[in-house]
């Protein structure tokens, strides 16, 4: 792509490949992960890892959770991803194989193939393990979300795991060079931006059931 191309451009190339009105619930997080995908797409320093992907991924089913059409949303991705350059089947598939992976072990085991670099991990952990030891590897939210995301889907679940898992992120990206307050902020950012939305689409949901009451009662 060109090194130019504003956000302006990209929005335009979005808004052609995704030419439907998306629902005021959902616009704020569409527009938001564009610009952010467009922003990392003009930075130099940013290169594409198996943890960025998995954000994204989870980004984006998280806050479309309760979206409708449904059958837009594969439209709505791929449009997000390639008006800013980015291979949205691949994400998807690399990111499905990756959690379908960190489902079968529990988080702990998963943290210390993360402290031993890789060591005796399946080769696709290995691989996003060793993506991260890159000298020159540039931090984003959407990675400390990956991670988290990944521990989350790994046994034993429980709602008292979530915090645990979420102290795993920030130590383990921590011990890779990232700060960890910064992780912690993020993550802290995610978990209250989607307990807004959960409790948008409920509101939401109570308007409509309302509303169909007086309908019917007329």
């Amino acid at each position: 792509m060109s090194e130019t191309k504003t956000i302006a451009d990209s929005k335009r190339v979005f808004h052609e490949a995704f030419p439907h009105v998306i629902p005021p619930i959902y616009r704020r997080l569409a527009d938001e992960l564009l610009v952010e995908l467009h922003l990392l797409s003009r930075n130099k320093n940013f290169q594409p890892d198996p943890l960025f992907e998995v954000g994204v991924y989870q980004v984006f089913n998280s806050f479309t959770n309760g979206y409708r059409p449904e059958k837009h949303l594969t439209n709505l991705f791929n449009a997000l991803c390639e008006c800013n350059g980015f291979d949205p089947i691949a994400i998807q598939k690399d990111s499905q194989k990756l959690i379908e992976i960190a489902k079968e072990y529990e988080a702990g085991k998963i943290e210390d193939w993360f402290k031993n670099k890789g060591i005796d991990a399946p080769e696709r952990i290995k691989s996003l393990i060793d993506s991260l030891y890159r000298k020159d590897i540039y931090y984003t939210r959407l990675q400390a979300i990956g991670l988290f995301s990944l521990l989350t889907y790994a046994k034993p679940k429980s709602e008292e795991s979530i915090n645990e898992r979420r102290e795993m992120t920030q130590n383990i990206l921590g011990n890779i060079g990232f700060s960890q307050k910064r992780v912690e902020r993020d993550l802290n950012l995610y978990k209250s931006n989607l307990e807004r939305l959960t409790q948008a689409i409920e509101l939401l949901k109570e308007t409509i059931e309302a509303d169909k009451k007086r309908r019917s009662a007329k």
